[in-house]
């Protein structure tokens, strides 16, 4: 699957001989949504999704009115993963897991116009995943001893992949809107190991992101 969709991509690059038609640069917002496996010995073993909104921006080149590059930096700020009191007396918990990603990507695409100014288009991404997760947790003892706390953060950068589809209207002959889907496949997993011996796992199967860009062509 890794290596296809990678071909994909590739062969978008290098499919044409001729000298690029147009680039062009911009940005836009979008949601983001990514599906947590979470384990933890206090809160036993669940999924969930983390999703908050998300910024991009991009460039690239039209190789022609069909075929399209394009390069892209997308950033998820901390996302909540799981949020928990635990009341049990005579000690209280309050534990947070947060989810924050940097993705670097390459996607292909191929659009089919429907008229002048509407198409449809769908490709394949390659890139980086930069994803940095937050862990911390509160222990307040009823009895009148102090409270302890235990934080961790964590970065590891992770290749993905994956698969994207849309539809573009153009505004003018240098402005065009697109609204796109894109699933990513992922391969991050982190644990945390807290000194009590407790322990907090994570892994990421997958993302799904909605977008709205605003490009300039040049």
């Amino acid at each position: 699957m890794k290596n296809t969709l990678l071909a994909l991509v590739i062969g978008g690059l290098t499919s044409h001989s001729v000298l690029a038609n147009e680039f062009f640069i911009g940005g836009g917002a979008g949601y983001q949504n990514v599906k947590v496996d979470a384990s933890d010995t206090l809160l036993s073993n669940y999924s969930t999704d983390a999703g908050r909104a998300a910024i991009h921006v991009r460039g690239g080149v039209y190789l022609s009115e069909n075929h399209r590059v394009t390069a892209t930096v997308n950033y998820m700020s901390d996302a909540t993963v799981y949020r928990n009191a635990l009341g049990e007396y005579p000690s209280h918990f309050d534990s947070k897991a947060q989810l924050a990603q940097n993705e670097y990507l390459l996607s292909y695409d191929y659009l089919h116009p429907l008229s002048e100014n509407f198409s449809l288009f769908g490709g394949a991404t390659v890139g980086l995943v930069n994803n940095k997760a937050k862990l911390s947790i509160e222990h307040k003892p009823q009895d009148g001893n102090p409270s302890s706390r235990y934080s961790h953060q964590s970065s590891k950068t992770d290749f993905t992949y994956g698969l994207q589809l849309g539809m573009q209207y153009k505004l003018t002959e240098s402005l065009s809107v697109d609204v796109q889907y894109r699933h990513m496949f992922e391969s991050y997993s982190e644990g945390f190991t807290r000194e009590s011996g407790e322990s907090t796992s994570l892994s990421l199967p997958y993302s799904n992101t909605y977008t709205v860009s605003l490009d300039y062509r040049f």
